[in-house]
């Protein structure tokens, strides 16, 4: 009895961690989205730039209204007790990997960066489960570039597959170090990303490595696809 209560304890916080995983996921891209797009043309007269602005924030709200919707049903299933819970969080809806990478690209172009798109061998093999953390993934690290990378800059989505595993790179340039700049990253920082990244990875036996390289930001991830432990 107590060898299941002791397992029973580490599957609930197994859940809690998913859980806090997902949230942190649809919340901070969406509201950072919405925080930027607001925060870039406040200033702004174009009438036709502020439409634009309008329709970007109402598409974002929506994408954050409808994940939650979606996160909410499985937990209510899972309390149903007919379909158990996938505790590697990443069970929402994505679409193909192709479109989630469409997608961030055209997010980060609206808010002027210079997004280079590189994607390599047949994405929606890849299994299920691999393909919900990468996005996930991708969708963080594209919330970090829109936080931190100076505005107008070119940045970096690789996403690359074979028949062992999925290698993710995404690179922005450093930040500019001024006051300002600390100030606004600070604000917009909860330190959860890098490690929500870290968890995700490791819960499927992958490996991930970020940090500052020749004045770029760089974010590495190598996820197996064929059930091995990645190299």
């Amino acid at each position: 009895m107590r060898d299941l209560e002791i397992l029973n304890e580490r599957l609930r916080e197994d859940e809690r961690q998913a859980l806090a995983r997902d949230l942190h996921d649809v919340v901070a891209h969406e509201l950072t989205l919405i925080t930027m797009q607001t925060m870039s043309r406040r200033r702004s007269e174009d009438v036709g730039e502020l439409h634009q602005v309008l329709e970007t924030v109402e598409g974002a709200a929506r994408s954050a209204l409808h994940e939650l919707r979606v996160l909410l049903r499985l937990l209510r299933d899972e309390n149903d007790g007919d379909h158990p819970r996938d505790v590697t969080g990443a069970g929402l809806a994505i679409g193909s990997l192709d479109q989630v990478v469409t997608s961030l690209a055209a997010s980060l172009r609206d808010l002027r960066f210079d997004p280079q798109v590189e994607l390599t061998g047949d994405l929606e093999a890849t299994p299920t489960t691999v393909r919900g953390t990468a996005a996930r993934i991708l969708q963080e690290a594209v919330t970090n570039i829109i936080k931190y990378a100076p505005r107008g800059s070119r940045c970096l989505i690789s996403v690359a597959t074979d028949d062992h595993e999925l290698k993710l790179r995404v690179t922005n340039p450093l930040p500019r170090s001024s006051p300002h700049a600390a100030g606004r990253s600070s604000e917009l920082s909860s330190g959860l990303g890098l490690r929500g990244i870290t968890e995700r990875v490791s819960l499927l036996g992958g490996h991930a490595e970020s940090g500052p390289e020749g004045g770029q930001w760089v974010l590495d991830v190598c996820l197996p696809v064929d059930g091995r432990e990645a190299l």
